[in-house]
């Protein structure tokens, strides 16, 4: 199966530097994105990452995959005002898998996470997140059949979080193709919306989406649980 990686945003309430991508961020002796490949790659095996950056961080995840032995393309957003779905629609020409996996470059997934997530397939969504911030977060509406019915950061009725994580198969895409030239920007949570895509259902396993310097320490001083949720 392939991985996409959506590395286009430049995370500066991170990090003021912004020359260096959030996704190489280490965590104890690793960064964020080599975690997440090791611990896909020990479940079900990579054939290859996709990974959509900028201009600027290009080089930098260049460099990066060069040091790993896994197949990789990088493929460049020369939009990034347009919204993290712009860089999902861009990720399709990389994919041979009929089947892929795509993760937020700046989102940390545990063993157990990931093992729970590919058991299933659409969104990966947690009832009850170990730790997240809810102001930021984007609020998910499921139905009792495991639709979404609703998503985003400012929904007032929701039952779920939004992980970051998706298993998803290329028919996405022509729901992509009819966004493109309709809105100028749009993301992620639109397409999945519009798809009224199924989820699998994580609660239980850790998680964090890693936006801010706090999310960065809770990160460094729970990896711990992080390594232990296999």
């Amino acid at each position: 199966m392939d991985v996409v990686i959506l590395a286009a945003g430049y995370g500066t309430r991170l990090n003021s530097n912004n020359n260096f991508p959030k996704g190489l961020i280490k965590i104890k002796n690793e960064s964020i994105v080599e975690r997440n490949i090791k611990n896909i790659n020990d479940i079900i095996k990579i054939n290859k990452i996709i990974v959509v950056t900028n201009r600027t961080y290009q080089n930098s995840y260049r460099s990066f995959f060069k040091k790993m032995d896994i197949k990789y393309e990088i493929i460049l957003n020369e939009c990034v005002e347009r919204g993290n779905g712009y860089s999902m629609f861009l990720a399709e020409k990389g994919i041979s898998t009929c089947k892929f996996i795509m993760i937020m470059s700046d989102h940390l997934f545990s063993r157990g996470f990931i093992r729970k997530a590919i058991s299933g397939s659409g969104l990966a969504i947690d009832k009850a997140p170990i730790y997240y911030d809810f102001e930021d977060a984007t609020k998910v509406f499921v139905n009792s059949k495991g639709y979404i019915e609703s998503i985003g950061k400012n929904i007032t009725k929701y039952n779920y979080i939004d992980t970051g994580l998706f298993i998803l198969d290329k028919s996405i895409f022509k729901v992509i193709k009819k966004m493109i030239n309709i809105q100028k920007y749009f993301g992620v949570s639109d397409i999945i919306r519009e798809s009224k895509c199924i989820t699998v259902d994580i609660t239980g396993n850790f998680w964090i989406d890693i936006d801010t310097q706090r999310d960065l320490k809770v990160a460094r001083t729970r990896i711990e649980i992080l390594e232990n949720n296999k």
